[in-house]
């Protein structure tokens, strides 16, 4: 993950919007005054990726946000892998303020690549840039202050650290889980061994064989018994048939007796049917005759309604003809009234034009003019110009007012630059003179510094012997220092001190002065061009108001005043006049249409009134003769009969009654036969054999004690069956529950060993050991390079050592580094462990947050040689500090500068 371009709005101390650039960026550095907001830019890159922070965690972000402000936002885009993303974040006060969006550049436009839950945007995240938030933490941001106690630390201490920078405490963990594992085992073991001492120890194949046998001999009995109950069943089912052959045959002959009762009434039916089907023929002739008659009674009806339709409508035509003629004489008159409605119509025009332009009918003038919608046209256009005139007048005052205002702003800012100027004069002074003085005393500090190197081996020293140094003899030893050089280190330090704060305050006077001198620039620049532009619209302004003449306005009103003049004489609503106009002429037009077609509507009509009576008396004199032969022919068939009509109609029967008394017969005489057959077979069936119940009732007894006798059998057999199939499967599960056993006892062997390895830690001081070796070899080259071929770091006896090449090879321990030498041996093993916590990954950024405000002036000159020759390797190396004089010496900076507005960021090369 290589970051490309940082913007952060509301985030700690960045209240307004910062946006940095760091592409094309390899070594540089952050720098800045305490407090000003250099850690807070790689909180903000970390809040952009994982939406937490090394300070708070994963709670509490709501102190992320400015003071004051409802939320803050962090846009982050970056490269990994060849491709560029994006990645922003919004956070408020409330829940619903909180967002996250993870996006990838296209070619044109960055595009979402996810639309789910936060929770699986942030795996998607992580999955690009390779990292957890806690490997990130370790590999990309290196902790502050660690890596020299990493370099001092004893053998133990170096340990404990890389094993929690590691995150090694999982193999604790693992040997948790063996012990726990371990001892679940053991648990499982003793269950499994008391359940097969128990439970099962009397199950074995024997006692299953004597089951078998059991099971034979059940069910043998059980077939014995079923043969006795199936000779018995026989016997109850030859005795039941008897019984139920006697019990028809008596049910024969009752019912045979019953119908030899019902013989008389029976032939008295058919006889009645009988003499229904000889009147049956003259039944459709009587009906024939009466429809007859019927039909010729509503004809005549239908001759008298049609004659008297016939006569109403002959009075309607007459009447319809009388209104035609009327209606002709009144549409006569729609051309005149058509005349005066276009005339309506004008005078409705111009009333429309007198109110558009404001006037009414009742408008006056003491001068009215005769209408000329032109010269009434250019008198409005008169009229507006004149109001745009003055609506240009007021934007001149008004502008003239905000130019006022901007020349005393100006005034304003020229008096607060000449202050902040005279300001920087001061502090550039009293740093000129702060500075002398810290020079002064830091030679004097080195001077004891020296003083003491050399009493250091004051000791050595005898009078009248050689020096162990320069081999010369001594001839007096050297006074004691005279100088306490703790109230020099103080004063220094003090001096220090007091010329970094001048340095923020001159830096932030400086940022002041560049921000007001552009700010003034571009007011006074703004004035100039404003003024000139409100010169020449005063100008342009009163050349237009002296091309304008008269009283447009009063010419206007005079035009319409004879306009409403001449529209008073066609009444106050012509419109309403000529729709009425227009109203009548229609309803005359449709009134003398609505005649004419309701006139050919009922001479129509009364056509086929005449048309309808003349076939109504055809019809009625075709069935007059239908009925006068209907009458004949009944007559005949009565005479053929020697019956009357009402006898004839006596002896008649519906057919479906005629049907019913001859099927009645038929039924009964086929019943009749059918039972006379039935008591005959019977007999011949039974050939004389009797029936005696009681018989039938023991034999039924001993079936049932039989089938007693059986289903017991088989439910013992089936029980002991039952039993045998439980007594297999609880062997079977012996078998298992054995094999289980051995299994256990393999896998308690197994899990008791990794127990015993894991608790002991050798396998955590093996991997730390490894770990520590591959560290020292990287750390020693990245050291080797760094310092010129100087240094190289050793491992002897579990201490860390130092191979000094430049003095022949000498080894010592590292506790005798100076602080430049310290750093640079700890800046070595930094970049070691970034890498190796990286694994496979390759890094794109390293951000460095050291404390370098602790070195002396030669060990910040050699921190500052050795992060020049850091090899950035392709990857963006970034040094938070507050010292200027150690972000001068890197290629690029990112100067961060705070105010009461809030910090902000400038890029420089």
């Amino acid at each position: 993950m290589k970051p490309l371009k940082l913007a952060v709005q509301g985030f700690t101390c960045f209240r307004q919007h910062v946006e940095i650039d760091f592409e094309h960026l390899e070594l540089y550095a952050i720098q800045g005054p305490t407090g000003s907001g250099k850690s807070s830019l790689l909180d903000a890159v970390m809040y952009a990726l994982y939406g937490q922070t090394p300070r708070l965690g994963k709670i509490g972000h709501d102190a992320l946000i400015s003071q004051g402000e409802r939320g803050l936002s962090i846009s982050l885009e970056f490269e990994s892998a060849g491709a560029r993303y994006r990645v922003a974040r919004a956070r408020g006060r409330r829940q619903a303020d909180n967002e996250v969006r993870f996006e990838t550049w296209n070619g044109e436009r960055f595009v979402t690549l996810t639309e789910t839950k936060k929770a699986e945007t942030q795996l998607a995240i992580e999955k690009v840039v390779g990292l957890n938030f806690d490997s990130f933490t370790r590999a990309v941001v290196l902790p502050q202050g660690q890596f020299d106690r990493f370099l001092r630390g004893t053998g133990k201490e170096r340990q404990e650290l890389l094993g929690a920078l590691l995150d090694l405490d999982h193999y604790r963990r693992m040997a948790e889980v063996a012990g726990e594992r371990k001892a679940a085992l053991s648990a499982d073991l003793r269950a499994q061994q008391t359940l097969l001492d128990g439970e099962y120890a009397s199950l074995t194949p024997e006692v299953l064989d004597g089951w078998r046998t059991e099971v034979r001999l059940a069910e043998e009995a059980a077939e014995q018994g079923q043969s006795v109950r199936e000779q018995l069943s026989a016997r109850v089912a030859e005795l039941a048939q008897i019984g139920a052959l006697h019990a028809q045959l008596r049910a024969a002959r009752a019912s045979l007796s019953e119908l030899e009762e019902r013989r008389a009434a029976t032939n008295e039916a058919l006889e009645r049917a009988r003499r229904a089907r000889r009147v049956a023929g003259v039944l459709p002739r009587i009906e024939a005759r009466d429809r007859a008659q019927s039909r010729a009674e509503r004809a005549m009806a239908e001759v008298s309604a049609a004659r008297q339709t016939r006569d109403e409508r002959v009075v309607g035509v007459r009447a319809a003809l009388q209104q035609s003629q009327e209606a002709q004489s009144a549409l006569q008159e729609c051309p005149a009234l058509q005349r005066r409605a276009d005339g309506l119509h004008e005078a409705e025009r111009k009333l429309a034009v007198l109110r558009r332009h404001g006037g009414s009918l009742g408008l006056t003038d003491p001068s009215p003019r005769a209408w000329d919608e032109d010269a009434f046209v250019q008198a409005r256009e008169r009229v507006n110009f004149q109001q745009q005139l003055s609506v240009e007048a007021k934007a001149i005052e008004h502008e003239a007012r905000e130019i006022a205002a901007l020349r005393l702003r100006v005034a304003s800012d020229d008096e607060n630059l000449a202050a902040w100027r005279l300001q920087q004069e001061d502090v550039t002074e009293k740093g000129r003179q702060i500075r002398s003085e810290h020079d002064v005393a830091a030679a004097e500090l080195r001077s004891v510094r020296e003083r003491e190197g050399a009493l250091a081996l004051r000791h050595q020293l005898h009078v009248g012997q050689p020096c162990p140094l320069c081999e010369q003899t001594v001839h007096a030893l050297p006074a004691p220092p005279a100088v306490d050089m703790a109230t020099l280190e103080q004063r220094t330090l003090t001096l220090e001190e007091a010329l970094l704060a001048l340095r923020d305050r001159l830096s932030e006077l400086r940022a002041n002065i560049r921000a007001l001198e552009g700010t003034v620039t571009r007011d006074r620049s703004d004035l100039y061009r404003r003024e000139e532009a409100l010169n020449s619209r005063r100008e342009a302004l009163r050349r237009l108001q002296e091309q304008l003449s008269g009283d447009a306005a009063a010419e206007a009103r005079s035009l319409l005043a004879g306009l409403a003049a001449e529209l008073r004489a066609s009444g106050d609503d012509p419109a309403g006049q000529r729709r009425a106009l227009l109203s009548e002429i229609a309803m005359r037009v449709s009134r003398t249409e609505e005649i004419r077609r309701r006139a050919a509507t009922l001479e129509v009509s009364l056509a086929a009134a005449e048309a309808a009576l003349s076939s109504a008396e055809r019809g009625m004199a075709e069935r007059q003769s239908e009925f006068d032969s209907a009458e004949q022919v009944l007559s005949t068939s009565l005479a053929e009969l020697r019956l009357t009509e009402a006898q004839a109609s006596s002896a008649a029967l519906p057919e479906h009654e005629i049907l019913g008394l001859e099927e009645r017969y038929r039924l009964w005489s086929t019943v009749l036969e059918k039972c006379q057959g039935e008591v005959a077979d019977l007999e011949s069936t039974l050939g004389g054999r009797t029936f005696d119940e009681r018989e039938l009732l023991e034999a039924r007894a001993q079936c049932e004690r039989a089938e007693q006798y059986v289903t017991a059998s088989r439910r013992r057999a089936a029980e002991l069956a039952a039993q045998l199939r439980a007594g297999e499967e609880k062997l079977a599960r012996k078998l298992e529950l054995e094999a289980a056993l051995a299994r256990t006892s393999r896998d308690l062997d197994t899990w008791s060993a990794l127990a015993q390895s894991l608790r002991a830690n050798e396998f955590q001081q093996f991997l730390l050991a490894e770990v520590e070796s591959s560290l020292l070899d990287r750390a020693g080259e990245l050291l080797f390079e760094i310092s010129d071929g100087r240094y190289r770091l050793l491992l002897e006896s579990g201490e860390y050592s130092v191979q000094d090449l430049w003095n022949a090879g000498e080894t010592r321990g590292v506790k005798t580094l100076s602080g430049g030498e310290t750093f640079l041996a700890s800046l070595a093993l930094a970049i070691a462990l970034s890498d190796y916590l990286a694994g496979n990954h390759i890094l794109g950024a390293l951000f460095l947050d050291e404390g370098f405000g602790t070195l002396d002036p030669q060990a910040l000159e050699a921190v500052a040689g050795a992060l020049e020759k850091v090899r950035t390797q392709g990857r963006t190396v970034g040094v938070i500090t507050h010292v200027e004089s150690l972000s001068e010496r890197l290629p690029s900076r990112i100067l961060v500068s705070k105010s009461v507005a809030g910090s902000r960021a400038l890029r420089m090369e």
